[in-house]
C-alpha cells in the first residue's frame, strides 16, 4: 500500500470522530451527551424534568403539601398556614371582632374541609366578638379549581351542639354569587344561635354552659352527596 493511500485512510478515519479503543465507557457517554445537545442549549424532550421547572402541577394547583384530600368522611382539618387562600376580596376576616379574644385569633378558630373538588375554609367569629349577638357568624371561603358546583349554602346547612340542640332554618349568606364555574367565593353564613321560639318554648340556645362543641355542616353544595362539616370544641367557643 503507497504511503499516499496510508494517508488519505487516516485522515477519513479521524473525521468520522469514532472514539479509540482505549475511551472509557464514561468518555463515550459524555461524547453522546453532548452530540444530543445536552450542552448546546437545545431543550430537553418532552417529558424531561427541568432543573428550575420543580414538579409537573406544582403551579397548577394540583398537589397539596398536607395531602389535599382531607378527611374522607368530610371532618375539617386545621387549617395549613401555609395554605394560599382565595382572595374574598372586599371581605374581613370577622368584621366588628378583635383581633385576639380569650387567647384565640381568626387563625385558631379556621377549619378546612372538602365537599368533592370544592376546598372550603371557615371561620368561626363569635369567640371574638365582646358582646354575643342574637346569630352565629361563620366566615365562608370557597375555592374550586374544576369550577364551583349548583350551590345554595342556606339550603341544607345546620349547626349542632354536644348537647344535641340544633338549627337547620333560617340561614343566611352575605357575599358573592355562588354561581356555577366560579373559581372563587367568600362571605359570611349567619345562623340563629337557638331553636325557633314558640309561643311556649322561648327557644333553646345552642351554646349553654355545658356545651362542649359545636359543629357547622354546610349543605347545599352540588347534589348533596358530600358533607363537609366543621367542629369547634369547648376552648374555642364564645
Amino acid at each position: 500500500m503507497s504511503h499516499l493511500a496510508l494517508t488519505m485512510g487516516w485522515v477519513i478515519w479521524a473525521g468520522t470522530g469514532c472514539s479509540s479503543a482505549s475511551d472509557s465507557p464514561a468518555d463515550a457517554a459524555q461524547d453522546s451527551g453532548a452530540m444530543q445537545g445536552r450542552d448546546s442549549g437545545m431543550p430537553p424532550p418532552d417529558g424531561a424534568s427541568h432543573s428550575d421547572g420543580g414538579a409537573r402541577g406544582a403551579d397548577a394547583g394540583t398537589g397539596d403539601s398536607d395531602g389535599g384530600a382531607g378527611d374522607p368522611d368530610g371532618a375539617a382539618t386545621p387549617a395549613d398556614a401555609g395554605a394560599a387562600l382565595p382572595d374574598a376580596g372586599e371581605f374581613e376576616t370577622c368584621p366588628g371582632a378583635a383581633a385576639e379574644r380569650n387567647g384565640n385569633t381568626a387563625f385558631d378558630l379556621e377549619r378546612a374541609s372538602f365537599a368533592g373538588f370544592t376546598e372550603l375554609h371557615v371561620t368561626f367569629c363569635n369567640p371574638l366578638f365582646a358582646e354575643q349577638p342574637d346569630h352565629l357568624l361563620f366566615r365562608v371561603l370557597i375555592d374550586d379549581h374544576e369550577g364551583m358546583p349548583p350551590s345554595d349554602l342556606t339550603s341544607g346547612s345546620y349547626v349542632v351542639s354536644s348537647a344535641g340542640v340544633r338549627v337547620d332554618d333560617r340561614f343566611s349568606w352575605d357575599g358573592t354569587d355562588l354561581m356555577i364555574g366560579e373559581h372563587h367565593a367568600g362571605g359570611w353564613l349567619t345562623a340563629p344561635a337557638a331553636t325557633s321560639p314558640s309561643m311556649d318554648d322561648p327557644g333553646t340556645p345552642l351554646i349553654g354552659p355545658d356545651t362542649t362543641w359545636i359543629e357547622l355542616h354546610l349543605g347545599g353544595i352540588g347534589d348533596g352527596q358530600y358533607d363537609p362539616y366543621f367542629r369547634w370544641d369547648e376552648e374555642y367557643l364564645p
